[in-house]
């Protein structure tokens, strides 16, 4: 089975805050985590359980998925989710 993780930061109980499914061949795992240390711990724990593949909100930017696909050897899919620049405004106002 093929395990996906998307994972999103911010003032989260990362212990409650999570959500997982399965359908047909696809595991997907929803993950919190407060900051970028929690991240690399989180992305350890998802490569070391056989996930091939982590999707992480904008709010982590482009650096830091890299940095994370550095932390896990590169042997796991990373990437970050981005916006349409006309949308900036927007998601300001609604995330402050």
């Amino acid at each position: 089975m093929k395990k996906y993780a998307m994972m999103v930061l911010g003032d989260y109980d990362t212990e409650r805050d999570t959500a997982e499914f399965v359908h047909g061949g696809m595991l997907t795992r929803f993950v919190t985590v407060r900051d970028i240390d929690e991240a690399k711990e989180t992305a350890k724990k998802l490569l070391a359980e056989g996930f091939g593949c982590l999707e992480m909100c904008g709010a982590f930017g482009k650096e830091n998925a890299r940095m994370l696909a550095a932390e896990t050897g590169g042997r796991m899919a990373i990437g970050y989710c981005v916006s349409d620049p006309d949308m900036e405004e927007k998601l300001t106002e609604f995330f402050g």
